[in-house]
């Protein structure tokens, strides 16, 4: 990145290309500048809009992806463990919101910054850059060491003074034009704030908010209950046949120490994760 930036200061001392006076000089530089800065922005924006993307599906996003997942689980886990079925389908629907704002934040961005950056240096500079150029050339004319006509060297210098008011004019709108991309480059940082207030509503809305330390402790204490109540009612089943008059009880006279969560507890226990 800023590999521009750092072959400015090269093509700044090219000796090749006609040099002016001060203030002319350095809003060239200055120009050439603004154009280098707002390519690495492009460049870069570019780069955080592909990382949103699945490598191995360019159709849709990360989360996305991790959605597709969540949900595919869900759907195997129904039966076996309907407390960690609905707890894989909250967040599938977490992450299918998130993937709709990630999907939001990149065309915001392309949209809102790189297309308008993009034009101004297709556009407006690669007209300006025209401009200079034909100065350049006019440049190395009235500049060049070899005898000319004076009348040629009279015409050549009325073209370089004229292309010079030119350019002068062109310059002078560098303001402008710096106000401009400033503007278009604070449109970066509205676009995140506004995806990032979307991935907070996006877990508001289906609770994940409230997923405190406290509430997946009640949870991991709901699931090692149910472990204890399965290997009490195991270790029944194991020791229940009656041999003589050993006193081993029946599967059927074996009471578990502790009882197994009734619907509402397990309600409750997903509510406070």
């Amino acid at each position: 990145m800023f590999k521009r930036l750092k072959q400015a200061s090269k093509r700044d001392g090219n000796r090749n290309t006609p040099q002016y006076e001060g203030p002319i000089q350095k809003r060239i530089n200055l120009l050439y500048s603004i154009r280098d800065m707002n390519q690495e922005i492009i460049n870069g924006i570019r780069e955080i809009i592909r990382s949103f993307d699945d490598e191995e599906n360019k159709k849709r996003n990360i989360y996305e992806s991790f959605a597709t997942g969540a949900s595919i689980l869900s759907n195997h886990m129904k039966g076996k463990d309907d407390e960690y079925s609905q707890c894989l389908n909250t967040i599938q629907k977490v992450y299918d919101d998130i993937g709709r704002a990630q999907h939001t934040l990149q065309s915001s961005l392309e949209e809102r910054v790189c297309i308008p950056l993009e034009a101004w240096i297709k556009s407006d500079f690669a007209r300006i850059e025209l401009e200079i150029q034909r100065l350049h050339s006019l440049k190395r004319l009235v500049d060049k060491p070899n005898p000319q006509q004076p009348i040629e060297v009279t015409n050549n210098m009325k073209a370089f003074e004229r292309q010079m008011e030119v350019v002068k004019h062109e310059l002078l709108k560098l303001s402008q034009i710096k106000q401009d991309h400033w503007e278009k480059v604070a449109n970066f940082t509205d676009v995140m704030r506004i995806y990032y207030s979307e991935v907070i509503k996006a877990i508001e809305k289906q609770g994940a908010d409230k997923w405190r330390p406290e509430g997946l402790s009640a949870f991991k204490g709901s699931t090692e209950r149910k472990n204890v109540v399965i290997s009490g009612l195991s270790s029944g089943v194991s020791g229940g046949s009656t041999h003589g008059n050993n006193g081993a009880k029946s599967p059927a006279s074996v009471k578990p120490k502790t009882s197994v969560d009734t619907p509402e507890d397990t309600d409750n226990h997903y509510e406070n994760i």
